[in-house]
């Protein structure tokens, strides 16, 4: 599986919120506002963060178990190409959808357009690949 280039950016951001108005910043939130930090770092693709962890976990618990009056399902064997070719779409899939995240959030323009490189570059590989 190919790897896409990993290039450095702001590993935080600040969420400052005062005066009845929330602004996002690099830097620290001034005096009297208050401050959440904001973690950017991006986990590698087909990593599930721990909100997705808890978040699986939870539907799991909550999943009604499975009556033997239930017709079983036939599964169709599936070559490694195809999983890996699966894997690959899920994960460049993942990366685009982090690059999105990111290019929500104010963003100086050299960073933007690094960003948009790379999802470009992804978007591409999901092409070629037919995902």
């Amino acid at each position: 599986m190919a790897r896409l280039p990993v290039f450095a950016g702001p590993d935080q951001a600040y969420r400052c919120t005062g005066g009845g108005s929330q602004t996002f910043s690099d830097l620290p939130c001034a005096a009297g506002e208050r401050q959440e930090i904001i973690d950017l770092r991006t986990p590698p693709p087909g990593t599930p963060t721990a909100s997705y962890a808890e978040q699986y976990r939870r539907l799991v618990a909550s999943r009604s178990p499975v009556s033997s009056e239930a017709a079983p399902r036939s599964a169709t064997p599936r070559s490694d190409a195809e999983s890996d070719k699966e894997a690959e779409c899920r994960a460049l899939m993942y990366l685009i959808d982090q690059i999105d995240a990111h290019l929500r959030q104010p963003q100086g323009p050299a960073y933007i357009e690094m960003q948009k490189a790379r999802r470009l570059s992804a978007s591409d590989k999901r092409f070629s690949l037919g995902c």
